[in-house]
């Protein structure tokens, strides 16, 4: 349960091609099924090891082949809503 606190763990987007560059990333916050959670997470990409400014919409220029790219999600309570259920939320990642 979490009542008046947050969440904050680095990932990482990562590309396996031994030999393609990824273009046009882009990483969503978005609903999972009819279930609540979504409205309380944000994304950042990392900056030298602390997330720089959080929104619902990451965007990257490229990520070459085998290279990774971090960032940080954070769960944060609103203030109005209690949740004894888990959260649920997903990341759509796009790339072309």
């Amino acid at each position: 349960i979490m009542m008046g606190g947050s969440i904050l763990k680095k990932y990482e987007v990562y590309n396996p091609s031994n030999s393609l560059t990824v273009s046009n990333i882009e990483l969503t916050v978005m609903k999972f099924d009819d279930n609540y959670g979504f409205q309380w997470v944000d994304i950042a990409w990392d900056v030298s090891g602390s997330p720089d400014t959080f929104g619902d919409v990451l965007t990257h220029t490229s990520l070459g082949p085998n290279k990774s790219k971090s960032f940080w999600v954070r769960v944060k309570q609103d203030g109005t809503i209690v949740a004894t259920n888990p959260l649920y939320f997903e990341l759509d990642i796009k790339h072309s």
